[in-house]
């Protein structure tokens, strides 16, 4: 092969490289504070879904307590 010549990567070659460089860019610093912002994002999406319906249910509790004893 001449130099200054390359060859063609191939399809699995592109893939390897490909995935190389993603783990190479999470493993990163900036890549690290993206992953550690999408993991309490979706772990507050999570408690939400998880939580929501009882927190729902104990503000009307703590509402209609107030409210009982505000009438007496």
């Amino acid at each position: 092969m001449p130099h200054g010549r390359r060859r063609r990567l191939t399809k699995v070659e592109r893939l390897v490289l490909g995935f190389k460089l993603v783990i190479a860019f999470l493993l990163s610093h900036v890549g690290l504070c993206i992953l550690v912002i999408a993991y309490t994002i979706f772990g507050a999406l999570i408690f939400q879904v998880v939580e929501g319906p009882f927190e729902v249910n104990f503000k009307k509790h703590v509402k209609n307590a107030c409210f009982s004893t505000e009438m007496r």
